[in-house]
């Protein structure tokens, strides 16, 4: 199964381009960004980007794993606001984007 967090980094490396801008968007080290993306390319068994000088480029198949993955994303927080208010609270839910994994 694919990680929730790790479609969550492959999703900014779309928006954000680099792992160095994703890594200081969310306080990680570029290595651990580029860990965990590897991480889901490997669980993938598709090449999902590729490197362009300094940027990296998604492939076809990582273009469509990043719209999917915005769109589950999009659910979670659709389904976290719908608990909230099932619960009657005000506020926010849980943390989000998910914690990173130790």
């Amino acid at each position: 199964m694919l990680n929730l967090h790790r479609l969550f980094l492959l999703r900014e490396l779309r928006r954000l381009e680099t792992m160095s801008a994703i890594a200081r968007e969310h306080s990680m080290s570029p290595s651990a960004v580029s860990q965990r993306l590897s991480q889901l390319e490997r669980e993938s068994k598709v090449t999902l980007f590729e490197q362009a000088g300094r940027r990296v480029v998604l492939t076809d198949a990582g273009a469509r794993l990043a719209r999917r993955a915005e769109e589950m994303l999009g659910l979670m927080e659709t389904a976290e606001a719908e608990l909230v208010s099932a619960q009657g609270e005000a506020g926010e839910c849980s943390a989000w984007p998910p914690s990173r994994p130790r």
